[in-house]
């Protein structure tokens, strides 16, 4: 391989730098865009994508390199984001798929009750009555959500991790309450609440994920035998089949969490691993038409679960906050 001279350098044009450069057995690469990344939604498409970039490495060489690229797409577009001028769409976007002759819809949305009023307002303005819609668990309690839309029962799907992570977010949340109470009646701090809320709106679901993108996590995660997935990803599969599973005519629409909406996008298209999965959410979308009572009993008892739990976590911290407090006002005076 030899090195360029003077002479060679001095030709103009970086096109014509690249093709000098391949001649002698070099290959620059570029970097890949946060628009590259989430255009596929494979690992074999993205070893592809990388050696079009000039990067012929296996998928062990590059996870390293991805995770890099992934963190470097996100900073860049959460900077340029706050660049652009407020404009607010009228409604949330769509992740659309077509499976099987079916149209599939899936509307990801940030489930924060009392955060912006607005942002509420525009997610309960886009799901039209009449559609056969359905939503996440206990998302009719954030939004006005249409009296036939129906709740899929996946806190069902939750494992002791999930419960644990339940808990102590909740915990995390009692904890710091004496702050953050005070501070979401700031008029400032609600204002940027809003802003962020709304642009939200206006940005891809995928760039929710870290450390990597959703479907790299879910592939990875395939590779486990028999597949192993997260908390988050085993309720996005079993959305994904009850929604194929759901007997209703013409397309079919889901309102979730935005974690969610690549991963559902992913199991429609590629389908799901875990067999224990696929039969819960089919056996319960055919409860939801032919036992409608004991479905909503399911629901109710799946719920009710999480909700217990996320109340011990949240007194819980509250407890351990106010002890805290408390300690630290005796040690003061006394």
């Amino acid at each position: 391989m030899k090195n360029l001279s003077f002479e060679d350098i001095s030709i103009g044009p970086l096109d014509e730098f690249t093709e000098l450069y391949a001649k002698i057995g070099f290959t620059i690469s570029e970097n890949l865009s946060f628009e590259d990344i989430i255009s596929i939604d494979t690992l074999d498409q993205l070893t592809e994508l990388y050696a079009k970039r000039g990067f012929t490495i296996s998928e062990k060489e590059m996870l390293p390199r991805l995770k890099q690229d992934w963190k470097r797409c996100r900073d860049e577009y959460f900077y340029h984001i706050h660049l652009k001028p407020d404009l607010i769409p009228n409604q949330v976007p769509s992740l659309d798929v077509l499976v099987d002759g079916v149209d599939y819809r899936i509307y990801g949305v940030v489930h924060a009750k009392n955060w912006s009023a607005e942002y509420n307002a525009i997610v309960s303005k886009t799901i039209e009555n009449g559609k056969n819609w359905l939503h996440e668990q206990k998302m009719h309690t954030v939004f006005d959500l249409p009296k036939n839309s129906i709740e899929i029962p996946d806190h069902h799907l939750l494992t002791p991790t999930g419960y644990l992570r339940i808990f102590t977010d909740s915990m995390v949340n009692g904890f710091t309450s004496p702050i953050s109470i005070p501070l979401n009646k700031n008029k400032k701090y609600s204002k940027f609440k809003e802003k962020m809320m709304l642009s939200s709106l206006d940005m891809p679901f995928e760039a929710y994920h870290r450390p990597l993108p959703s479907y790299v996590k879910i592939q990875l995660n395939e590779k486990n035998k028999p597949a192993k997935y997260t908390p988050i990803q085993a309720r996005s599969a079993y959305q994904a089949e009850f929604m194929k599973a759901w007997k209703v005519e013409g397309d079919k629409h889901i309102l979730v969490g935005a974690m969610h909406a690549p991963e559902i996008k992913y199991f429609l298209k590629y389908g799901v691993k875990d067999v224990s999965i696929t039969d819960a959410a089919q056996e319960h979308a055919l409860l939801s038409t032919e036992d409608p009572e004991k479905f909503a009993w399911l629901n109710k008892k799946s719920s009710l679960k999480t909700t217990l739990c996320a109340t011990a976590g949240y007194f819980g911290g509250l407890t351990a906050s106010s002890a805290t407090l408390g300690y630290s006002v005796y040690s003061w005076v006394f």
